[in-house]
């Protein structure tokens, strides 16, 4: 992420990650009168603003910085982990017990733990797809994930994916913030929780 960013672009203007140009441009035009320092002489923090409204308008209208922050690993989807550790990639059995990692085994091998694969694959491969039209279902599916496994954190993160897709930024924050709660390694997670966090 650039240094100067210090939140989310698409957030700061409040607009989702597939705004066009006319779009970008309508938020700032939209923005400026709102929090210009001119305007408000006695808010101190309208400058501040202000000048994080111009860095976000700025970046996200240069197309390379614009493609380069997009593809950051923050914003991907997760796939289900099975043996790693989600927030690393770091082998799980190094961290796990061998009974820990047994049960894990024999979980993974009944038949909630393959239903809780197959809703996975589905809400991801709904997901992946980039159209919005599914994106709904990816969301009920991995809900349905939840319900077999409520600290599945993977599924919890797409979530946040899809509702920051959608620009329910607040909504997705939630979803991170439960993420790093849950599994306070996990530096993606730590990453949306700061640069989606509420004004």
């Amino acid at each position: 992420m650039a240094p100067l960013l210090t939140r989310d672009p698409y957030y700061v203007l409040q607009v989702t990650p597939a705004a066009s140009r006319e779009e970008i441009q309508q938020a700032f035009v939209k923005l400026t009168p709102l929090h210009h320092p001119d305007l408000h002489p006695m808010k101190p923090e309208s400058e501040e603003r202000m000048k994080e409204i111009l860095r976000a308008y700025e970046f996200l209208s240069d197309g390379d910085k614009r493609i380069s922050y997009d593809d950051q690993a923050f914003l991907q989807l997760r796939e289900l982990s099975s043996g790693t550790d989600g927030a690393t990639g770091a082998p799980a059995p190094r961290k796990l017990s061998i009974l820990k990692r047994l049960g894990l085994w024999f979980r993974s091998q009944s038949p909630s733990g393959r239903r809780e694969k197959e809703l996975f694959r589905n809400g991801y491969s709904f997901a992946s797809s980039r159209n919005p039209h599914t994106w709904s279902r990816a969301v009920a599916e991995f809900n349905e994930v939840l319900q077999i496994n409520p600290i599945c954190v993977e599924a919890i993160y797409n979530q946040g994916i899809i509702f920051y897709w959608w620009g329910a930024f607040l909504d997705a924050w939630m979803k991170f913030v439960k993420v790093a709660t849950l599994e306070p390694a996990y530096t993606d997670a730590r990453i949306m929780v700061e640069v989606l966090r509420p004004y």
